[in-house]
């Protein structure tokens, strides 16, 4: 299930709701799924998903909203994703990066005591490198 709905994708986008997804709600809705499951794949490593309180699930949703709008512009016109779209996808990124690690906290987020979810895997000495996969 989507941490957000259509129409919260329609409020986000404005008028380019329509224009992108026309006839094409499945496209959104798969939009919604995918950025939903980026999210979850992030915070479930530390919180249980869906989030229970109401803070958490608007955090959630926004972030959500933010990867399906980039997903959603990325459809329209790939080669002109709106620099303001980017810039806050990324940002959306770290912030997620941050909550699996550990340096970001939900105050109210109940904490993923199995973690059945994830998986986080940390080496002393990168396995992949420049100089070890040169030639391939």
């Amino acid at each position: 299930m989507a941490l957000a709905t259509q129409s919260d994708l329609a409020a986000r986008l404005g008028q380019y709701y329509t224009a992108i997804y026309a006839s094409n709600t499945a496209l959104a809705d798969a939009h919604l799924e995918a950025a939903s499951a980026e999210v979850e794949s992030y915070i479930g490593l530390r919180y249980k998903m869906p989030p229970v309180t109401l803070k958490t699930q608007n955090l959630s949703k926004h972030y959500c909203l933010t990867l399906a709008e980039e997903l959603a512009w990325g459809y329209q016109e790939p080669s002109k994703l709106p620099e303001t779209v980017r810039v806050r996808a990324e940002q959306v990124r770290k912030i997620l990066l941050d909550i699996a690690e550990g340096k970001v906290t939900f105050a109210d987020g109940e904490p993923n005591s199995d973690m059945t979810d994830g998986a986080t895997f940390r080496v002393e000495t990168p396995l992949f490198t420049r100089e070890k996969l040169g030639g391939y």
